[in-house]
């Protein structure tokens, strides 16, 4: 709630403005986010699959593909949105050095995981191929776990029309998700496809998510787009709502492709964003573009406010700008990277970069975390969170990392440029942070224009702070005062009897509530497995009787009365069978008959069978010895892929 004092209202043009003396505060405890959460929504677009783009090796650009690596590591983006064309007829689209799809893709993921971004490097990729069988058997498999999402045909290319595009989802529901269950899939868009696509029936049994192309034309603007612009049949959806409307299946236009229509086709799933952004060319003809230092405000605003209104994944496009051969240089498509076309960042991938790096957290975006009581006051003209102000607003979010400190971000959610694109001065605004407690250190900084280095705010053993607030991020880290009560002695890992045995020893215990015990099998994504409560000190001990093949981490997360908690440093405990291997195939050669039996019996395992082409002829998933009968297969050699908790192994059998 609002509180007002000294406040005159007048109104002018139909609006409601605040002219003299305005406070605002709300105070209130605020629900935080995970701060890995958010980094990991980011991503941005490639061509990589295409041949002859700066992505891609050819004799003008030999080293396009290592260029394009050392830039995703300098930015530390997760994910990475390209399309699947297939227009070179073969199995990988190969280019001149035969170096295809698949090729470039896993390189590319495989240097990210090398670098330790959280899961390697993943793909969101689009289809216009129109064949799933392909798209399933020679891209997809082979790819396996780095394709995350599946989104149809891009802007409508590839169809023939919206009937096409609504049975091409539809066959991938059918076809390609029973092979690859953990994939993804999200609508097709187009500057009609979502709207219409709605006449050959509806999809939101067949997809995960709702996309949209949010662009945004015709400066000045704010980051959520042109309230005025895609003037589509109002049938489909009022041109004139931003995108504060656009996750609520309450109508409304973001830009060039409308978030609406992906609502009317996708009802109430999550939203995606699989293409928006800057071209840094101002006074262009097609009103697209704005200046370096203004992309780089309107960038990271843009990824804030995704964030704020739930959008799951949000790529910027591009990486980086065509080489300088390309015939377009006054072509705003040439100039929408985050990097020039040799991999140097310009400024939006600078702040992009920057901001990653202050909030990134190991791949914890499913930690529990803690509220925090503050206070917002601004003395000046504006609000603080108004989606209808008609001034510049103060927007804000709240994040938190695995270790306890809070993030607060503020900005002014302001216009940045004039008619032509060209940034303007957007006079800083102090916000006052009222903590209601004292803290241990505050840190605030600007990563927009200066480096993380150089905190623009270092104070220490305060409980309130006024902040200068521009309009481009001001990132506050807040560690507060008080630890935990207790002293952790030590916290260890073993195996005991094939179990992972988890002991810890702690003293001085003071309100404390309980420990909660947490597992991951890839050190990203953490699970809570058991609860112990505090027993004001002393030692404590627990077995995990369902652990994987293979690592298993654990960590512990200490809780007091008030809700405060600590994470301790992650365990690891291998587990492996007691035998070489998890399971035995037999007769082995055979006629299409034969038995599998895991070493575990107790265990449910995952058998998949394929071709020598990868093509996957059978699946199952069985507990115990299980005889299978697959005379129908041809005579030939046949891989057999068994998962045992997480441990895959595979064994060639051979059916004459």
């Amino acid at each position: 709630m609002r509180n007002f004092s000294s406040i005159t209202f007048i109104r002018t043009a139909g609006c409601l403005v605040a002219i003299l003396g305005i406070q605002l505060n709300l105070l209130a405890q605020i629900q935080s986010k995970p701060a890995d959460k958010f980094v990991d929504m980011i991503g941005v677009c490639v061509h990589s699959a295409r041949n002859y783009t700066q992505y891609t090796n050819s004799p003008d650009e030999p080293n396009a593909e290592q260029t394009t690596i050392n830039t995703v590591l300098n930015l530390r983006i997760r994910h990475l949105r390209d399309g699947i064309y297939g227009w070179n007829g073969g199995v990988e689209d190969l280019d001149m050095n035969n170096r295809g799809v698949v090729t470039r893709f896993s390189a590319i993921s495989q240097a990210g995981k090398n670098a330790g971004i959280p899961g390697g490097v993943t793909w969101i990729i689009t289809d216009n191929i129109n064949d799933w069988k392909r798209l399933r058997d020679e891209y997809l498999v082979p790819l396996g776990n780095k394709v995350i999402v599946l989104e149809g045909a891009n802007e409508n290319m590839g169809t023939t029309g919206d009937a096409q595009a609504y049975q091409q989802i539809k066959n991938w529901w059918n076809n390609i998700l029973p092979v690859l269950p953990n994939l993804k899939i999200a609508t097709n868009t187009g500057p009609t496809a979502a709207c219409e696509i709605a006449k050959a029936g509806s999809i939101n049994d067949f997809v995960h998510f709702g996309n949209a192309h949010p662009y945004h034309f015709w400066p000045p603007f704010k980051p959520w787009g042109n309230l005025n612009h895609c003037n589509f049949n109002s049938t489909c959806a009022p041109p004139t709502i931003s995108l504060w409307t656009a996750p609520d299946n309450n109508g409304g236009t973001i830009g060039y492709i409308d978030a609406t229509r992906a609502r009317r086709v996708a009802a109430d799933k999550p939203m995606i964003f699989t293409e928006w952004g800057y071209p840094t060319i101002s006074n262009d003809n097609n009103g697209w573009g704005v200046d370096e230092a203004t992309a780089a405000k309107y960038t990271v605003r843009g990824f804030l406010e995704h964030f704020n209104a739930g959008i799951v994944y949000s790529c910027s496009y591009e990486l980086m700008d065509p080489s300088p051969i390309t015939p377009f240089d006054g072509d705003p498509e040439a100039h929408f990277g985050l990097a020039y076309n040799d991999g140097v960042l310009k400024p939006s991938g600078t702040a992009v970069k920057r901001l990653i790096a202050l909030l990134e957290d190991n791949g914890n975006i499913n930690i529990e975390t803690g509220k925090l009581n503050y206070t917002l006051s601004r003395n000046s003209l504006g609000y603080i969170d108004d989606k209808n102000a008609t001034t510049n607003e103060i927007h804000q979010m709240l994040l938190q990392k695995a270790n306890g400190k809070f993030y607060l971000i503020l900005w002014q959610e302001a216009i940045s440029t004039n008619s032509s694109g060209v940034g303007v001065d957007v006079l800083p605004t102090n916000v006052t942070v009222d903590f209601g407690q004292k803290l241990s250190n505050l840190k605030a900084y600007l990563p927009t224009t200066t480096d993380n280095n150089n905190p623009v705010v270092d104070v220490s053993n305060v409980s309130s702070q006024t902040f200068s607030v521009p309009d481009h991020p001001l990132v506050i880290e807040i560690t507060t005062e008080t630890t935990l009560p207790l002293r952790l002695v030590s916290f260890d890992a073993k195996l005991v009897n094939n179990k992972p045995s988890l002991t810890w020893v702690t003293e001085d215990e003071k309100n404390v509530s309980h420990f909660d015990v947490e597992k991951s099998s890839d050190e990203i994504n953490f699970l809570k497995i058991k609860t112990l409560n505090s027993k004001d000190g002393g030692v404590y001990n627990t077995v995990d009787n369902s652990p994987q093949i293979g690592n298993n981490y654990y960590r512990l997360k200490m809780i007091d009365t008030d809700g405060k908690f600590e994470t301790t440093a992650t365990k690891v405990v291998n587990v492996t069978l007691k035998n070489n291997s998890s399971f035995s195939i037999y007769p082995n050669p055979n006629n299409g008959n034969f038995t599998i039996s895991p070493t575990l019996s107790d265990v449910r395992v995952k058998v998949t069978i394929f071709d020598q082409q990868g093509r996957v002829m059978l699946r199952r998933e069985i507990l115990g010895t299980r005889n299978f009968s697959v005379d129908n297969f041809a005579k030939g050699v046949y891989v057999i892929q068994v998962n045992t908790r997480g441990l895959v192994e595979v064994m060639k059998i051979v059916i004459n």
